[in-house]
């Protein structure tokens, strides 16, 4: 049993349309809005804003990503003396 899509399928954007939204997304980040992209395009369909939307997201996180380092002491007593309180 094949599944069928519902729906229409997505459109594809015409380079200078996804130029504007990309710009757009990269002026307001990741809180950029479905609302505000189909304010600013109304004449592109609703999945095509919502799948370059997830995508410029997931590029967001994957670059934005930090590194943390936590120290932990393991050993009683050693936090907070210096060298010299030790010899």
């Amino acid at each position: 049993m094949a599944l069928r899509l519902r729906g229409r399928p997505v459109e594809d954007l015409d380079r200078d349309t996804r130029a504007g939204i990309l710009s757009v997304f990269s002026l307001m980040g990741p809180h950029a809005t479905l609302a505000a992209l189909r304010d600013l395009f109304p004449d592109v369909a609703r999945g095509a804003l919502e799948n370059l939307l997830e995508r410029c997201r997931s590029v967001y996180r994957r670059r934005s990503r930090w590194l943390v380092h936590t120290l932990r002491w393991t050993r009683p007593g050693t936090r907070g003396r210096s060298a010299s309180e030790r010899a």
